[in-house]
């Protein structure tokens, strides 16, 4: 059985959302705009963030987010995503 502890880190609702995100590398075909710089991203490779919700008994897709790789990568090694 897991141990259980009565602590726990406050994440801003910003953390929260790109960490409870699908995040996998796409290539962009059409322009986005990054979600941490808002650089254009438009013919390269970008990762994508996917929000999947279920209402009742269907999976419902909410939004997707774009961010560079550089941003990414930067992001993975701080534990933000």
């Amino acid at each position: 059985m897991g141990i259980f502890t009565s602590e726990y880190q406050e994440v801003s609702r910003e953390e929260y959302e790109r960490k409870t995100r699908d995040w996998e590398l796409r290539f962009c075909f059409l322009p986005r705009k990054c979600l941490e710089t808002n650089k254009f991203l438009w013919l390269q490779y970008a990762y994508r963030g996917r929000k999947w919700r279920r209402f009742d008994t269907e999976f419902v897709l909410l939004t997707d987010k774009w961010m560079c790789k550089e941003e990414f990568v930067i992001l993975r090694l701080m534990d933000k995503v």
